[in-house]
């Protein structure tokens, strides 16, 4: 909408109003009686009723020409394409017979020279009595190797033996991790609900829900989370850690996602951990408490729908 050139409201008015006439599709014959009572407010209503019409007519003109810009401009740039892949190929063909011509010319070459050779250049199979005496003189002359010798001999080495990874290159985190899935490869705890190893830490209770209010879990979800849920708590009632920092690590099929440290501020300590889930993280999840060490004492698992 193009506004005319005035500062008078009602003359604006009246071209605004023709306009949307013509939008909704009426004619100038239901002009309102106050516009048709002022001429200048009728012509500015009839020009508002006319840029509608305007506007409509070069909209279906752009949209006639262009389908067929996007055509040429798709054809060009095919043809050029083709022609840059076209160059490549031949280019690469003009290659591979540069190449290939030394090779036939050092395959006639051999040929040539074998066919001149003399039949007692020929090289003659050796006997097989002498096998013996020869590995015996190998034998004679072969000298013991130091120690040094075999020290500097990497190879000799058994190809069994696995290299040593030094422990003190780990970060604390990363070595609490390391003795913890050692732990969990030789005991291999099922993925349920239930307490790991032994610890004075008692957890009262432990849910799935989306809301948290008074300190109390809303509408509680068991092992199936449905994918309209994109935020998930994990409230727990813990007793027996007091002034103590436990932690809740959120694991997608195995991978770590989150460790989220909770300070425990009472004996029986209401606490909980969130977060954020994604419809391309469908699958297994679970959440441990882990105590201050980073052990965990205690799983919960679910399925995250797709």
């Amino acid at each position: 909408m193009k506004l005319p050139e005035t500062q008078n409201a009602n003359h604006l008015y009246a071209f605004k109003k023709g306009y949307r006439l013509a939008m909704e599709g009426k004619s100038l014959t239901l002009m309102p009686s106050q516009i048709k009572l002022d001429s200048t407010m009728k012509t500015h209503f009839e020009s508002g009723w006319h840029q509608y019409q305007e506007d409509i007519a070069e909209a279906l003109e752009n949209e006639k020409e262009s389908p067929w810009r996007n055509k040429a401009i798709w054809t060009v740039m095919a043809i050029v394409a083709g022609l840059a892949t076209a160059s490549v190929m031949i280019h690469n063909v003009q290659q591979e017979k540069q190449a290939s011509k030394p090779q036939k010319i050092a395959k006639k070459n051999v040929t040539a020279t074998s066919a001149v050779a003399p039949p007692s250049q020929q090289p003659q199979a050796p006997d097989p009595g002498d096998f013996g005496l020869l590995s015996a003189a190998k034998n004679q002359t072969k000298k013991p190797s130091s120690p040094q010798e075999e020290k500097q001999s990497p190879a000799q080495k058994p190809s069994n033996e696995k290299p040593h990874i030094s422990l003190s290159l780990l970060s604390h985190d990363e070595r609490t991790d390391l003795e913890l899935s050692k732990q969990e490869a030789t005991s291999n705890p099922p993925l349920t609900g239930t307490q790991l190893i032994q610890s004075p830490i008692q957890i009262r209770s432990a849910v799935f829900t989306t809301e948290i209010a008074n300190r109390e879990p809303g509408k509680i979800y068991q092992n199936a989370i449905p994918k309209f849920v994109r935020k998930l708590y994990f409230f727990t009632q813990i007793q027996k850690a007091n002034g103590e920092v436990l932690y809740h690590r959120w694991r997608y099929n195995g991978k770590v996602m989150a460790t989220i440290p909770l300070k425990i501020k009472g004996k029986n300590f209401r606490t909980w951990s969130s977060k954020r889930l994604s419809s391309a993280w469908s699958g297994h999840w679970d959440v441990e408490v882990l105590n201050s060490q980073k052990q965990p004492i205690y799983r919960k698992t679910f399925i995250y729908s797709q």
